[in-house]
């Protein structure tokens, strides 16, 4: 078998991470999408607290929704120090176990300069490249409420992309990291398990769920602006 595709029309938005991973795609989506220590471990470099992730519900077309709340620490000069966040998230139902799973997310921010103007959406796509390996790839999106002034959306562009990077750099070592600090026969057990059932969507419990945009100033917040 080659390397699945996930059958998405488009990606819209800029690609933050395409790259193969050395681990099976029921691995990576429990990582990334339950209340895994990994994620937890991840996120609390990142300052983000007060973490409440929802249990997923299923919808009459066989996907999945859930929200998360959580806050976002800021390290700007002057301002907000802390901006509650929510994050909803959509599991495809042309999700496939063992073969691809697919997750789109959108983040918005509260007590933030021009919150109410934008939010970012990110999708992700983990598909089956081989037994032992899968593809992970990210895209983000800005997405715009209301018109702005062409100076704010500068702004919010820029220092979204700079929070983007910074998050997804980051994330990207640390599952590096961790898949590399793991026995590959035991990704493999996990993959098998999970091929039976699908992904497990756990209950809800305190973890870390991905950080939220930055306000549109010229100082960055300790975590990325969007999930």
């Amino acid at each position: 078998m080659g390397e699945v595709p996930c059958g998405c029309s488009e990606h819209v938005g800029r690609t933050i991470i395409n790259d193969v991973y050395t681990a099976d795609v029921e691995t990576i989506f429990q990582l990334l999408f339950t209340d895994a220590n990994f994620f937890r471990d991840f996120l609390m470099a990142r300052n983000t607290i007060n973490i409440d992730i929802g249990e997923w519900q299923e919808q009459t077309d066989s996907s999945k929704l859930r929200d998360l709340n959580y806050t976002v620490a800021l390290n700007y000069s002057f301002g907000p120090k802390f901006s509650p966040t929510t994050e909803h998230q959509v599991y495809s139902s042309s999700g496939q176990p063992g073969l691809k799973h697919l997750v789109h997310t959108e983040v918005m921010n509260r007590n933030i300069p021009y919150a109410e103007t934008f939010f970012v959406s990110c999708q992700y796509c983990m598909t089956r490249v081989a037994h032992d390996k899968m593809r992970l790839r990210i895209t983000a999106n800005i997405n715009y409420r209301k018109s702005c002034w062409g100076v704010v959306k500068n702004l919010i562009e820029k220092n979204a992309g700079d929070g983007l990077r910074s998050y997804y750099n980051h994330l990207d070592s640390f599952l590096k990291e961790h898949l590399a600090s793991h026995p590959a026969h035991c990704r493999t057990k996990h993959r098998r398990k999970r091929q039976r059932h699908g992904p497990r969507l756990r209950h809800r419990k305190t973890a870390q769920p991905a950080p939220s945009p930055p306000s549109p100033t010229h100082h960055q917040p300790t975590s990325h602006f969007g999930g």
